[in-house]
Parts: structure tokens; sequence; C-alpha cells
């Protein structure tokens, strides 16, 4: 590859940069010892896109031999997207013995979107960054007033995507809001349609009673309901159940009603004759003795199936 210039002598803000200095650089120079790689924009870590084979000075221009270039970055640069040069200086760097070497190029970096300010080169100003100095391209001739708008116009930028970040933060949060309200609102339909359905489960239930009268079913549906399924009752057989399902256990037992005109008759198993007794004295009864035997049952200490034989 033919040499390419890459730098040249003059005074810059750090300071000036003699031919010497030049000179300097390409005799203290050896790839076997540490090679320049090709960079982008300065980076300090990634690929490489090729090597520095060789440097010459001549004059006030330093010029660079590269090998070992990629195609991508060939192609990079015909179209035109990297066309300023700028190069990386180790001041202090030492040798393997701890002696110190001089100026020593560390790295050539090729820029895209800067003004060239120099004749014949891209523009360069120094940086400082550890132990080299990095010579990047700014526009010298800029107007301090269109620096100062250019900063100006940076500042509108952040505060207004400040902004927009704050409009993001309040419509995520407000969406949230909404979400939880939606997850109560959902959580309410569902624990009444549980109940809904708990319900009818009563209402089959009670339909399918054969000791119980029908104008009963509502009172026995309602007392059901408010019954707990969790609290564990005890029985003079040792056993557990709750009051829920010992009372659905009670009211199965009873003995069929069978209605004949005005009266009907209960009758158990063993017992054809039944015993007779008006409306008036049996409605709501059964309901009624299972509360009042669950409130002897607290009151005395004792299980349910004996307070039931009490009363």
């Amino acid at each position: 590859m033919n040499w390419i210039e890459i730098f040249k002598a003059g005074k810059y803000p750090q300071g000036e940069f003699s031919e010497a200095d030049l000179k300097e650089i390409e005799k203290n120079y050896n790839p076997q010892f540490s090679e320049a790689p090709i960079t982008l924009d300065h980076e300090q870590a990634g690929q490489a896109y090729g090597w520095v084979e060789g440097l010459k000075a001549s004059g006030k221009s330093l010029y660079a031999k590269l090998k070992d270039v990629s195609e991508d970055f060939k192609n990079m640069v015909k179209a035109g997207k990297y066309k300023n040069r700028s190069i990386e200086v180790y001041t202090g760097l030492k040798d393997n013995d701890g002696k110190v070497v001089g100026k020593y190029l560390k790295a050539l970096s090729f820029l895209g979107a800067k003004t060239p300010a120099v004749k014949g080169l891209a523009p360069v100003s120094f940086s400082a960054e550890s132990d080299f100095i990095c010579y990047e391209e700014v526009d010298k001739n800029m107007d301090p007033k269109e620096v100062l708008a250019k900063m100006e116009e940076l500042q509108k930028q952040l505060i207004e995507k400040d902004n927009q970040f704050k409009k993001f933060q309040e419509e995520t949060e407000a969406k949230m809001k909404m979400l939880e309200s939606d997850n109560q609102k959902k959580a309410k339909e569902v624990v009444e349609f549980q109940e809904k359905m708990k319900e009818k489960e009563l209402e089959t239930w009670v339909k399918g009673l054969k000791g119980v009268l029908p104008k009963d079913h509502q009172n026995i549906i309602q007392f059901a309901k408010k019954l707990d399924k969790d609290e564990v009752i005890l029985f003079s057989e040792g056993k557990k159940s709750n009051p829920f399902d010992y009372f659905k256990s009670f009211m199965e037992s009873l003995p069929e009603i069978k209605v004949e005109g005005e009266k009907f008759t209960t009758q158990t198993a063993g017992n054809t004759e039944g015993k007779t007794l008006s409306f008036e004295e049996e409605e709501g009864e059964r309901v009624k003795q299972f509360e009042e035997a669950r409130k002897l049952a607290k009151e005395k200490g004792i299980s349910v199936s004996e307070a039931l034989q009490m009363i």
C-alpha cells in the first residue's frame, strides 16, 4: 500500500510540534515492539481495521505505510465516510528494560464527521489521555458565537429529552394505576361470580332434599351461606368436620316428607306409619333445631351431635 500523510508539524494549543519530533516518531517506531492499529473515531477497544507497517518523516509531514487493511474499511474510506486522519502518540512509553523510548505512535485513527482545518490533511488538536496525546480534528475557524449557539441548542435538546422522559414516566404511572383499578374490578367480579355459583349449587342441593318443605328452601340457603367452612367442630365419635358440611349432612339425613292435602307426614327407615304434623308446626323447625344445637354446643363445650340429643 502507498504511503499516506497522517500528521504535520506546527503549533497547536498544547505546544509546538517540530520536524525533529516527526523524525523522532519515525526513528522510535518498531512494529515488533508495539504495533499501531488502525481504528475508527479513536476507539480504545474492539477490532483493528489494519496496522501501521512503517513511518516516514519528510519535511513537515509524517507519512505511514499500512498493511492488512480490511476490505470493509477500504470501502468505507472509498465511500467518503472516513476521510480525515488523527494520530495518538505515547509521550512516556518505556521499553522492556524500563527505559523511556520517547514519542511513539500509539494508533492511527480515521474520523468521520469532522471538518478539516489544516491544508492537505485533516485538522488536528491535542487532547491528553493517560500517557499518550490524541491528535483530533477540530474546526479552529468556528465563530465563538456559533459555538455558544450550538451549546444553547444542545441544552434545549437535553431539556426537551428530560421533559419527554418525565411525560413518559407520568403516562406509565397512569397506566399502572389504571391496570391496578381494572385488576381490582376484575377481582370483585370474580368474587361476585363465585358467590352466584355457590348460591346456585346450594339451590340445586336444597331442591334435592326430601325432608324439607319448599317454603323453607330460601331460609336454608341463606343459613348455609353464613356457615364457616374453615371452622373445625368435634363430635362425640372423635371425628372432625366443619359447620357447613355437618349442616349438609344433617339436612340430608332428615326423613322424607309426604304431603297429603293440608297435612304432611314424615317417614323414617323402619317406620312406615310416619308422624303427622301441620305445616305451621314443621315450617323452619329443622333449621332452627340445628342452630339451637350449635349454640348449645358452644355454651356447654360439647359436640353438636351431643347437643342435638339434648334438644
